[in-house]
């Protein structure tokens, strides 16, 4: 229960960098108008959510790394800045493809 615990905490920063780099997202998929005829709001609700699922399964295999090694891969700061990265780079291909 306690690795759990571990996991979830301070999930409201979570949200919130899951929420602004969903936002940028869309905007840029907006801009460059790669999905014609979708409403802004499902393309923010469709990255937020997408974003926020990344961040989950992060935590959870950082976690999981943590459990069997007995040290954690990366810190709570690398996984807050590295997924944001992974997200937008991933976005970025979707504009590109």
């Amino acid at each position: 229960m306690r690795l759990a615990g571990a996991i979830w905490k301070n999930e409201q920063s979570w949200i919130v960098i899951s929420l602004i780099s969903g936002i940028l997202i869309s905007a840029l998929f907006v801009m460059f108008n790669r999905f014609p005829g979708t409403s802004e709001f499902l393309l923010v609700a469709a990255s937020t959510m997408t974003l926020y699922t990344l961040s989950i399964v992060l935590r959870v295999h950082n976690a999981k790394g943590k459990a069997q090694s007995g040290k954690p891969g990366l810190t709570e700061l690398d996984l807050k800045v590295g997924f944001p990265v992974l997200g937008f780079g991933a976005g970025m291909c979707l504009l590109v493809l």
